[in-house]
């Protein structure tokens, strides 16, 4: 251990910066994010896209974070200031 790293077990910091026993095993990659997804997206999202055909738990996920970020979609508010116009471009719009 050197001695930033016994001053930080001394002083406390980051629980994952220690190098306690139940940390020990633990190898965490350096590389960078998108190489790591140009290496391993195709087989990451064949995976995702077959627990989504056959896990129920997937399936409410993705439909849950979609709709949390959506929301209810695109809804346009016209500021025409007369009456029938606005409604024609409302009924415009859904139609």
């Amino acid at each position: 251990m050197n001695w930033r790293q016994r001053l930080g077990a001394f002083i406390g910091g980051f629980d994952a910066g220690q190098h306690h026993r139940r940390l020990r095993g633990f190898r965490a990659t350096r590389a960078h994010v998108n190489a790591l997804i140009a290496a391993a997206g195709p087989d990451i999202t064949a995976r995702a896209r077959w627990l989504v055909r056959n896990n129920g738990y997937a399936v409410n996920a993705v439909e849950s974070w979609a709709a949390n970020t959506v929301g209810e979609g695109i809804k346009p508010i016209s500021k025409i200031g007369d009456a029938a116009r606005k409604e024609e471009l409302q009924r415009l719009w859904l139609a």
